[in-house]
Parts: structure tokens; sequence; C-alpha cells
């Protein structure tokens, strides 16, 4: 199986706590929060384009390295980064996207599972032991 990296994250920060007209709090919590609100512009030394009331935030470069193709398109492989401590939109969007630039360096990893790997096996140990009884 391959796994590739991801080349979009969606984040959530903390639920917040509500509170009324007064400021005063009603004991309930808002849903986690998000970046939607937030827009990025390269041309502001931004890292990416993110416009206002995208959800998610993208890598171009991961995007044309790993990206999946639909349709004759590139589209992003998605994935989601939380952390409930951070309350600020524009922390959380941050913390997203140096999350999705570090963790892509890994890059593509494989693995078998051990019946796919078993025929290779058995090839490797049959030629062993034609050439340890030829050896005898």
């Amino acid at each position: 199986m391959i796994s590739y990296p991801k080349t979009a994250l969606y984040g959530y920060g903390a639920s917040l706590q509500n509170t009324d007209d007064d400021g005063e709090e009603t004991g309930g919590y808002s849903r986690f929060i998000d970046f939607s609100e937030v827009e990025w512009k390269k041309s502001n030394g931004d890292p990416v384009d993110k416009p206002k009331g995208q959800e998610w935030v993208g890598d171009p470069a991961l995007l044309q390295k790993y990206g999946r193709l639909k349709n004759g398109s590139l589209i992003h492989r998605e994935g989601i980064f939380s952390d409930e401590d951070i309350e600020d939109e524009e922390e959380l969007l941050k913390a997203t996207y140096n999350h999705l630039i570090t963790v892509a360096w890994r890059g593509m990893s494989t693995s078998m599972s051990i019946l796919e790997i078993q025929p290779l096996l058995s090839i490797a140990f049959s030629q062993y032991r034609s050439k340890l009884h030829s050896e005898l």
C-alpha cells in the first residue's frame, strides 16, 4: 500500500465559551473555531494564497508533487489538523500551515502486508535452500 502526504489541511482550534450581549459567559461552548474568515495573500508576505471563506489551506508545490489526478486535474489530498489550545483564527491558520509543511517532508511511504510479501520471501528462501544444498 502506498501512502502519500497530505497537500491541504482543514484546521480546527478551541471551542470557546459563549457569552451574552454583556460579555457574561452563558455556560455553553461554540463549535471548534476554524480559519475560514482569515485571508492570506502571497503579495502581503503570506506563504500561500488562501481566500476568505476557504476552510482549508493547501500548498501548491505539494499539490504538484503529490496531488491526486481526478478527471484530468490535480486535486488536493486532504487531512485535518486540530489543536484545541489555539483560540485565535490567524494563529490556527499559521499552525495548520506549519503542520502541513512540517509533515510533508516525510514524503511517500510504503508498507506491505504479509500476504503481499510472502511470495517474495518464498522465492528468496527457495534460492537460499538451493544454494545451501549445492554446497553440501
